[in-house]
């Protein structure tokens, strides 16, 4: 029981905080966000990944997203990939 504890402490520490947040950034979830905690989550990410241009590319796709409506059958994350390869750039580290 101890080292499960353990586990899922590492898992859920402060350090890890920001790759738990990219699922955040899922299409379903940024139409939850208002605009001020949708930055929050962004900049957290852009600061601990540094990625070129990711805040202004993050902006963008809450811009779209918050525009366009979301279908039921269309929110499986593949499909979603898929549907979104040309907005997002590649991302490498």
């Amino acid at each position: 029981m101890d080292s499960l504890i353990q586990s899922q402490g590492r898992r859920f520490s402060e350090s890890n905080m920001p790759a738990l947040m990219f699922y955040q950034l899922h299409p379903n979830h940024i139409k939850n966000f208002d605009l001020s905690d949708y930055k929050d989550t962004v900049r957290t990410i852009d600061e601990f990944y540094q990625i070129n241009n990711f805040e202004q590319d993050a902006m963008s796709r809450y811009d779209i997203n918050k525009k366009e409506s979301i279908e039921q059958n269309e929110s499986d994350f593949v499909d979603l990939v898929k549907k979104r390869i040309c907005v997002q750039p590649c991302v490498s580290r």
